[in-house]
């Protein structure tokens, strides 16, 4: 068997130099991928929180919360509503 040590050591190098680029590749690519989803993201949340429908849907969501936390105060705790000055 003869092997010639100097091309192993040539296809050694060669093939690491290959897993490297493709590495760096992979890492910048995700990272592209990550700011431009973000960037996408956050253009959607400001499109939708800018709507009129979506306000209503915000104060039904908050008068619902209040309404459920008014009354489980006031059958739980009815002295905290008491207190309550206006």
């Amino acid at each position: 068997m003869n092997i010639n040590i100097e091309k192993l050591e040539q296809l050694i190098v060669e093939e690491l130099s290959k897993t490297e680029i493709k590495k760096v590749a992979k890492e910048a690519a995700e990272k592209e991928v990550k700011r431009i989803f973000k960037s996408e993201l956050e253009k959607e949340i400001i499109k939708a929180l800018g709507k009129k429908a979506t306000e209503k849907e915000i104060s039904d969501v908050v008068k619902k919360v209040i309404k459920k936390l008014y009354k489980d105060l006031s059958i739980t705790y009815p002295s905290i509503i008491d207190g309550i000055r206006i």
